[in-house]
């Protein structure tokens, strides 16, 4: 049996805590705009049951004040005896549905991604912001202890909340809009270094009159 040495990659920290923090955001982003689009549909099931609910309690209520089931067209009796059910119906099946769909599971499974996803971000930041003022020992600690385990627990929130064939869509769009906030980032700054500044020295006081 021959042997064998496992040499370890060459790690510049601070590039890959980047890279994770990074990787993190659109991942996160990603299953924030799951939310939003599971979210809407939830709240539309929702509207469609209350609008039924509503209709038909208005027609039980036209039905009993004007008596229409005693009315001698048998056409106004029967549809009024008949409309309730339906709308009841319907609205049994419309709430039977948003309970198959189980949207408030769903849900709190893509808040709980993103709590994990936002801590280990937080994690990340802290690090860096101490790379150059702690020693190598604690930076190492803390990367193993801290944000390691904390970037391994965000990946998989989100790989069990996103299904396959979501993560394509979402990721795209998220990174397209990571993208563009940093294009508008880099334009925001050189706009503001472009400014000119006025010299305190040679500006004229404002003067400010007492009230009269």
């Amino acid at each position: 049996m021959s042997n064998f040495v496992i040499s370890p990659p060459y790690l510049e920290l601070n590039k890959d805590l980047e890279e994770k923090e990074l990787e993190l955001r659109h991942k996160r982003d990603a299953v924030q705009s799951q939310h939003k689009i599971l979210s809407g549909c939830q709240n539309k099931f929702q509207k469609v049951i209350i609008c039924l609910s509503l209709l038909t309690a208005l027609v039980e209520s036209v039905k009993s004040q004007l008596k229409l089931t005693e009315s001698p067209n048998e056409a106004v009796a029967h549809s009024s005896s008949i409309a309730p059910i339906f709308l009841s119906t319907i609205c049994s099946i419309v709430g039977a549905l948003l309970r198959f769909r189980d949207f408030p599971t769903k849900l709190e499974a893509n808040v709980k991604a993103v709590e994990k996803c936002a801590y280990a971000i937080a994690r990340i930041r802290e690090l860096k912001s101490q790379l150059n003022f702690e020693d190598g020992i604690v930076i190492q600690n803390s990367f193993l202890d801290s944000v390691c385990s904390c970037h391994r627990d965000a990946l998989e929130a989100v790989e069990v909340t996103l299904y396959p064939e979501d993560r394509k869509l979402l990721f795209e769009k998220a990174q397209a809009n990571l993208l563009q906030i940093n294009e508008d980032n880099e334009k925001f700054k050189q706009e503001i270094s472009g400014l000119k500044l006025v010299d305190i020295k040679t500006a004229k006081p404002k003067v400010i009159y007492p009230p009269v």
